[in-house]
């Protein structure tokens, strides 16, 4: 069956009723002729706090994914993140093929979500598909400890 009778039909069934009955379908044929992105190896979010983050630093969301299972090889890696499920946008890069990120940047006991993509400069386009979207919840901070040893002195 063609890409053009799928699209004929999709009116009348939906897309992925007419794609599971397809039979010996080639998917990363299919997904590049509808335009849906190929998603990287999964992607892995991991709240941590302490020495784990680096030194001084207090908690973070440590970030981990696989190479892209097709396609040109990245350069880089876009780490995108949002409040909101589906509303991203880039917070960090990495050159590849360093498939990690920490993020320090979050409010504890906020939840965000994240995704990455792949980029080559020479590609067409240069920028993959988001990866699967995770979430995470920092860590929220414990509370500061009371100050000691007030003293009240007189003039």
């Amino acid at each position: 069956m063609t890409i053009q009778k799928i699209r004929r039909f999709a009116p009348l069934v939906s897309l992925i009723t007419v794609i599971l009955f397809m039979p010996a379908i080639n998917l990363a044929l299919l997904q590049a002729q509808l335009g849906i992105p190929t998603v990287h190896a999964a992607l892995r979010a991991e709240p941590q706090s302490g020495s784990t983050c680096g030194t001084g630093i207090a908690h973070c969301v440590i970030l981990t994914w696989g190479p892209p299972p097709s396609g040109t090889a990245p350069a880089t890696y876009n780490v995108k993140r949002s409040t909101a499920s589906g509303a991203e946008t880039t917070i960090g890069t990495t050159t590849a093929p360093t498939a990690t990120y920490t993020d320090t940047a979050g409010v504890g006991g906020t939840t965000y979500f994240y995704v990455v993509t792949a980029v080559n400069p020479q590609a067409s386009p240069t920028e993959s598909g988001p990866s699967n979207e995770v979430s995470a919840t920092f860590l929220p901070l414990a509370q500061p400890g009371a100050p000691g040893s007030l003293v009240a002195t007189r003039n």
